[in-house]
């Protein structure tokens, strides 16, 4: 049973034909997850990198509260780094690094010890020990310069978890680079991140992330490093765990790697056949539903539609960027019927939001996170018979990239002020 967080009135008469809570790690036995051939990752329960195989659902929870954030919906993305676990290292003084891995470093006199490999939190990690005994700066580098291929205009991100585990970080600070070389591994231009300071908290807590556009026109490949640098004599020993370089302007959840990239596929949720008609009312209802996404761009949370008529017929609710605000959306017959925005709601990343959307011939209304309802008329479109959450099913590219936490029907159009107290 769903218990309304608000005063319950004469208004609120009816409870929800379909309740989908995800943030209780488990899944509805009519909700269909498709993650084709291959295998993703998540924060398990206890606070741990797991890897959960193709087409189960991926329950993220957060690893210092251990608190369930919901059903975790990504679009694809590749890992670059070509190793990223750690394959091939050596412990020893230089020792030899992981395969396809390039340390370096540049004035002073620097001492390098691979000190070793292991796993932390799920997390696979090597701990390198640097010994300066004056101003200079060294680098871990996951990547050569010419095996990733890039061109102007492109967005990188590069990520890391990064833990200081031995020695301090006097005179010593710490940021991420991500470069441009030519066709010949030329240097073209780089950019730093702003100085971070790892500590000595869970590495899980520690990860990084950097994002930076091309800049050059000759640019055909990209690189990413993490840079060590040195003000005086020095000796710190840091934890490096499941680097990842992937083109986009955010980083998405950890892709491992071993001998070469790896794509993880899109996180595909939907309901169909009778397992969406068993509650639909094609005439009248109402959604509420609960998100979180981390990227700030407009993307579609919920979307209804008829099979092979594209976007002739849809409801949609969605994260409308240039607004910064939930929107609900109905077209029938091809043409848009209703647009709202609930106003004055802020649709902000990662944090938590609610909208309710209701739906009936010449009568549309939505409020989100209690704000005052928006009105609207138009048809209702028709045939719908497919759900499809967090995703864009009709375009196929648009991805939440975020968490759905609960999603609520109810069968008919709920009055204006139930819209507004479930979205409270």
């Amino acid at each position: 049973m769903i218990t309304p967080a608000y005063s319950p009135t004469a208004t609120e008469r009816v409870l929800p034909r379909l309740a989908l809570d995800f943030t209780t790690a488990s899944l509805d036995s009519r909700v269909t997850v498709t993650r084709a051939a291959n295998t993703a990752t998540r924060i398990n329960s206890s606070g741990a990198v797991e890897v959960v195989n193709a087409n189960l659902p991926r329950f993220d929870f957060d690893p210092s509260t251990l608190v369930c954030k919901g059903l975790l919906i990504e679009e694809a993305r590749t890992n670059s780094l070509t190793n990223n676990t750690m394959v091939g290292t050596v412990a020893g003084s230089p020792g030899t690094a992981p395969t396809g891995w390039f340390p370096t470093s540049t004035g002073g006199v620097f001492t390098r010890t691979i000190v070793g490999v292991g796993v932390e939190n799920g997390i696979a990690y090597i701990d390198i020990r640097y010994q300066a005994s004056g101003s200079g700066n060294a680098s871990v580098q996951p990547i050569g310069g010419t095996t990733v291929a890039a061109s102007n205009g492109q967005t990188w991100t590069y990520s890391s978890y990064v833990k200081l585990v031995g020695g301090t970080l006097t005179n010593v600070t710490v940021n991420d680079t991500l470069g441009e070389n030519s066709a010949a591994g030329a240097f073209l231009a780089a950019g730093d991140s702003a100085n971070y300071v790892p500590t000595t908290a869970s590495l899980i807590s520690q990860r990084r992330a950097y994002t930076r556009t091309n800049t050059n026109a000759s640019t055909a490949y990209v690189y990413s490093r993490t840079r060590i640098a040195f003000s005086g004599a020095g000796d710190v020993t840091l934890r490096f765990g499941l680097p990842q370089l992937e083109l986009g302007a955010f980083a998405t959840s950890v892709v491992q790697t071993s001998t070469a990239a790896v794509t993880r596929n899109a996180d595909v949720v939907t309901m169909t056949g009778t397992n969406f008609s068993s509650w639909f009312n094609a005439s009248e209802g109402a959604f509420n539903l609960w998100a979180n996404v981390y990227e700030d761009a407009s993307r579609t949370m919920l979307e209804l539609s008829k099979t092979g008529s594209g976007y002739a017929e849809l409801f949609v609710m969605a994260r409308e960027a240039s607004l910064d605000r939930w929107q609900t959306e109905a077209v029938a017959g091809g043409a848009t019927q209703s647009v709202l925005n609930p106003s004055p709601n802020t649709f902000t990343i990662n944090a938590n939001h609610k909208c309710s959307f209701a739906y009936k011939s010449a009568s549309y209304a939505a409020a989100a996170d209690g704000t005052t309802v928006a009105t609207s008329t138009g048809s209702v479109p028709i045939g719908l018979d497919r759900l499809s959450i967090g995703h864009d099913l009709v375009g196929g590219g648009n991805f939440m990239n975020g968490y759905v936490q609960k999603l609520l029907y109810w069968p008919q159009r709920l009055i204006n002020a139930e819209v507004q107290a479930f979205s409270k």
